[in-house]
């Protein structure tokens, strides 16, 4: 069969537990996207271990040529409240072998800024977890994130119950901080 359509070029902003696993393989998985790459936040656990998730699922996908770039390990302001009675101590299963390589050097503010600019109007940028990486993006390259063809946000909660608390979602609740930046943005 012939595809016409051209990939959606996509760059995942991610703290691994299950629900971002459950979404990154079906990205990998997809003829229809290309996974840019995949940047790491604190949230369902601690920053080192949502980025050795994300390096053990890329491996066990057979797609350790996409590169994971470390971001924030705290919130804006507090600090991130674990969730291990949801996703486990690790965020993930530990059967997941140890990832054999690593992140790479450059922090996630910076390669979102090169990856955004670099294909301006092309790349959708969907973030699973706290909104931090996306709100440091926003002080420091203020331009960057409006080159995002979509931004897909995974949080918050309108006219339902939180996860959290009666009236908070998770990933906002993490970095409310965050999420106001980014929100009132208007991107």
């Amino acid at each position: 069969m012939i595809r016409s359509i051209q990939p959606v070029k996509l760059i995942i902003d991610t703290d691994p537990g299950v629900d971002d696993a459950i979404a990154i393989l079906m990205a990998l998985a997809s003829p229809d996207v290309e996974v840019l790459g995949l940047t790491t936040v604190g949230g369902n656990v601690p920053l080192a271990r949502t980025t050795r998730n994300a390096l053990a699922l890329l491996q066990a996908a057979g797609r350790s040529d996409i590169p994971v770039a470390k971001g924030a390990s705290q919130p804006l302001r507090g600090r991130y409240t674990y969730s291990p009675q949801f996703h486990g101590p690790g965020g993930l299963s530990r059967r997941l072998p140890e990832p054999a390589m690593g992140a790479i050097t450059e922090g996630a503010v910076d390669f979102l800024n090169d990856r955004l600019t670099r294909h301006p109007g092309e790349t959708v940028l969907v973030a699973l977890g706290p909104l931090t990486n996306l709100a440091r993006l926003l002080r420091e390259h203020p331009s960057a994130l409006g080159q995002a063809k979509n931004i897909v946000v995974m949080g918050g909660a309108v006219n339902t119950s939180g996860n959290v608390t009666s009236k908070a979602e998770f990933n906002f609740y993490s970095d409310p901080v965050a999420a106001e930046i980014v929100l009132s943005s208007r991107l």
